[in-house]
């Protein structure tokens, strides 16, 4: 009888990001049914299609950018000679590949390259690092009510009367832009949405 299994979160080594998994196991003499990487995020994968341009062209910015010391090695590779038809090649073999074995860097890069980050996700225009975070600053000073931990304790920063962080909130927001999507009810993702973007206009 085929039984179902939780696998121990998978924490990526600097980053900070921790990934849910599971797989599925048999008893007796049955086969184990082998799931692949793009089917264990599926929900999260990137497709090849034209609806999908700006999110590759934001992946082709993040690996350029991106300190060789912190790549796998296929992409260092892919780095040198950068070609964004590389990039989609090397996620698309990714995506085939059977996620049991695979060891944490491989998958560290995988979800860092071939799934959404939460900038892709956003609804609304995501703040700058030279832009003003004045009407951010002040929407999130303003909030009192259902705060989640985070944003409670950047608040309380940059709510102190002496050496209060004017840029806590800005320097979270940077540093989340390209961690990994893990679903529009992700605390991270909902936190970003909410204080990291410009405001509706009415």
């Amino acid at each position: 009888m085929n039984k179902f299994g939780a696998l121990a979160l998978l924490s990526a080594g600097g980053a900070g990001t921790s990934y849910a998994g599971y797989s599925y196991w048999t008893s007796g003499s049955e086969d184990k049914k082998a799931v692949t990487i793009g089917q264990k995020w599926a929900k999260f994968w990137i497709g090849t299609d034209d609806a999908n341009s700006a999110v590759w062209s934001n992946k082709s910015t993040k690996l350029t950018n991106a300190d060789e010391a912190t790549l796998h090695p296929d992409l260092k590779d892919i780095k040198k000679a950068f070609r964004l038809e590389d990039l989609k090649g090397w996620c698309s073999k990714a995506s085939s590949s059977e996620y049991e074995g695979k060891d944490s860097s491989y998958l560290e890069a995988v979800r860092g390259y071939c799934t959404f980050d939460i900038q892709d996700k956003l609804t609304k225009s995501a703040l700058t690092k030279e832009g003003s975070w004045d009407d951010a600053n002040n929407r999130l000073k303003k909030d009192g009510l259902s705060l989640s931990a985070t944003m409670a304790e950047i608040k309380t920063k940059m709510s102190k009367e002496q050496e209060p962080d004017t840029d806590a909130l800005k320097t979270w927001c940077i540093a989340n832009y390209l961690k990994p999507w893990l679903g529009g009810d992700d605390a991270d993702f909902m936190d970003v949405q909410s204080y990291c973007t410009t405001p509706v206009e009415n």
